[in-house]
């Protein structure tokens, strides 16, 4: 796990709405023949962590690499990236955030 940015404590999700608005969600289905390298994802979520694409509030995925399945995770600056023992029917990448 690393931390890009010092993490975001709010004891309230409300709270949190209150002070940065309304968030959208937003699903990514890749496609089957798609793999990409776990390096190109991960990077992708250091870009989110690090608020590159507008504030983030969680991003998820479960992704087919080149390297097998793996599973990565951005929770306010927070990204961890873990290998996945299973596999995976399709690679999906979920995102909560402003805008």
């Amino acid at each position: 796990m690393r931390m890009l940015m010092p993490p975001v404590h709010y004891p309230r999700r409300q709270e949190f709405a209150a002070r940065h608005g309304p968030f959208s969600f937003r699903d990514l289905i890749l496609p089957d023949q798609w793999r990409p390298g776990c390096c190109i994802i991960t990077s992708f979520f250091d870009d989110l962590a690090t608020g590159r694409y507008g504030p983030v509030v969680r991003a998820k995925a479960l992704v087919n690499t080149t390297g097998g399945p793996y599973r990565f995770d951005c929770t306010y600056g927070i990204v961890d990236v873990v290998r996945f023992e299973k596999s995976i029917a399709g690679s999906r990448i979920v995102v909560i955030g402003e805008g």
